[in-house]
């Protein structure tokens, strides 16, 4: 696998890192409960921390990183379902949207750990270091969807 090619896929999982962090603010910011609030604000942080490394891992292989999200296709579908179920306050929605998210971003990570990365980087940590995490994520919301 080419290094631009390796990049192009690292910037399409920065901008699915970059929608994410939009929209758990935005969850944040339109949620009632306080609990959801701090959990919300926690990710869009962590999203954050991702995106920084996924863009330094980029700049290390001599390439520009992107520097906004997309909201485009699949994503911008499940943050747009987030938004509405705020807007309805229904927080069960906005649990299984977020679920629904982390697990497209868990596919997205998983597909590009199944590639050729560049030998001796810390790239392979990084990314699965990302994907534990969220995977970490989707627990912790498939618990507070059983409590409700």
């Amino acid at each position: 696998m080419e290094i631009k090619d390796i990049t192009n896929e690292l910037n399409e999982v920065l901008t699915r890192n970059y929608d994410a962090i939009e929209g758990y603010r935005n969850a944040a910011a339109n949620i009632e409960s306080p609990s959801l609030q701090s959990f919300f604000n926690d990710q869009a942080i962590e999203r954050t921390k991702f995106a920084v490394e996924l863009s330094s891992e980029i700049i290390l292989l001599g390439e520009q990183p992107v520097s906004e999200g997309s909201l485009k296709a699949s994503a911008h579908r499940t943050w747009m379902d987030i938004k509405s179920a705020l807007a309805a306050n229904d927080k069960k929605t906005v649990i299984e949207e977020c679920i629904r998210g982390e697990e497209t971003a868990c596919e997205d990570y998983e597909d590009i750990l199944t590639k050729p990365l560049v030998a001796g980087s810390n790239l392979r940590t990084v990314l699965n270091n990302h994907k534990r995490q969220i995977q970490q994520s989707i627990s912790h919301l498939k618990s507070i969807e059983k409590v409700g």
